[in-house]
């Protein structure tokens, strides 16, 4: 509620009518930053609320008394001990990753991540896949378990570096770990795609390569996970990316501890977020198949995804018969050509939802698809939801354009 101040005429709001909403979340991380933004974007439309960021490496004695005096708590719980102090301050809570029985949560979903990333390498032609971590706990179990399974589903070849099991790299032990990956990659069969478990790890990842004179894509294709532009764009080879819809996780979870506050009864406790899609950069740019003919035509595809390009446009490019290119193509990607120019159009179409201000009419003809109805109809069926609620769901500041 507004009032006016008798003295200077100033508008302000009472102190009792704003809530204070503490958010346990790394700032300085690109998920932490959109998730932010999510729950600001909500706070704006339906607070007034008073966001307090709060270190996720804190001790919980601090934890309990930076609570204090608050009206709720948002926050990625990076510990046990964590969960245990905030159900103890007997304030509305709403976790924003791994779920527990204990806490209502919005979170992404960790095993599909893993999926997402097998199924991005084993399109280019990748049988040699492995998966880089060096931190613990539930949520890289969870996302290794699923790179493990879909090498598995697919009968790939895959391989796990697990440096250590939990908490922070000890003082000085840098190194030694970089010693320890570089020796690793250097045994890996080549070529392979190694999925890393967020950006960070990606770039460290990308140094060891560079400083081993080991080739990026071609003998070693990398992506990360969290799509943050700072590491993804410092990296060298510039570092491929899956983007994970933490601007989702924050605004649904903002709204879960809205409902809370107002002592309203939640329709679900637990709500898991897919994630969104792989922004290809350099470090994963290659088709790992042995076909000159297919790679040939997969480097096509990509580079006239835009023009409506057809099977028969890309068997008269490579020389061949449509029968020929259909074989062969099958025989080294297990998919039709016309398959992997679908793939690539909706791969780019997620782009234009996410990156630019387009309308649905001019992203159907910029990736491919000629018409509003044809995008409409293919994405649907490939994805699961609409372009407007793709673009919602990524990018809920920007407006969504309408279907006629």
């Amino acid at each position: 509620m507004y009032i006016r101040c008798r003295q200077d005429g100033r508008i302000g709001l009472l102190m009792k009518d704003i809530s204070i909403v503490k958010v346990v979340v790394d700032i300085g991380a690109g998920w932490g930053r959109e998730a932010l933004r999510g729950i600001a974007g909500y706070a704006h439309r339906h607070g007034p609320w008073k966001i307090e960021p709060v270190a996720p490496w804190i001790n919980p004695t601090r934890l309990a008394r930076a609570c204090q005096n608050c009206s709720g708590v948002l926050a990625v719980v990076t510990h046990p001990a964590i969960t245990d102090t905030l159900i103890q301050t007997g304030l509305p809570v709403v976790s924003m990753n791994h779920p527990d029985d204990r806490l209502p949560s919005v979170y992404q979903s960790d095993a599909a991540i893993g999926r997402c990333i097998v199924g991005y390498f084993a399109d280019r032609g990748f049988s040699n896949l492995a998966y880089c971590s060096w931190s613990g706990g539930t949520k890289r179990a969870d996302r290794e378990r699923g790179f493990l399974g879909a090498v598995e589903e697919r009968k790939l070849n895959g391989l796990i570096f697990r440096k250590r099991s939990q908490g922070r790299l000890p003082r000085g032990s840098s190194q030694q770990l970089m010693k320890d990956l570089a020796g690793w990659v250097e045994a890996l069969p080549k070529p392979v795609g190694i999925m890393v478990e967020n950006d960070r790890v990606g770039f460290d990842l990308l140094s060891v390569c560079y400083q081993a004179r080991i080739g990026v894509p071609g003998q070693v294709a990398v992506v990360g996970v969290d799509n943050d532009d700072v590491w993804c764009d410092m990296a060298w080879p510039p570092l491929s990316s899956l983007a994970v819809p933490s601007r989702e996780i924050g605004h649904r979870a903002a709204e879960m501890l809205d409902q809370l506050m107002r002592s309203e009864v939640l329709e679900e406790n637990h709500v898991t977020v897919p994630p969104l899609h792989i922004v290809t950069r350099q470090s994963s740019d290659y088709y790992a198949v042995e076909d000159q003919l297919v790679a040939q035509a997969l480097v096509f595809i990509r580079d006239h995804v835009g023009d409506r390009v057809t099977a028969d446009d890309v068997a008269e490019y490579c020389a061949v018969s449509r029968r020929t290119l259909e074989y062969r193509f099958r025989d080294a990607t297990q998919h039709s050509p016309w398959q992997h120019i679908l793939d690539a159009q909706i791969d780019l179409a997620q782009k234009l939802l996410t990156e630019t201000d387009l309308s649905i009419p001019d992203i159907a003809k910029a990736s491919g698809f000629g018409s509003s109805r044809s995008l409409l109809s293919t994405f649907r069926k490939k994805v699961g939801q609409t372009p407007n609620g793709y673009r919602g769901q990524c990018r809920q500041s920007v407006p969504a354009q309408k279907l006629g």
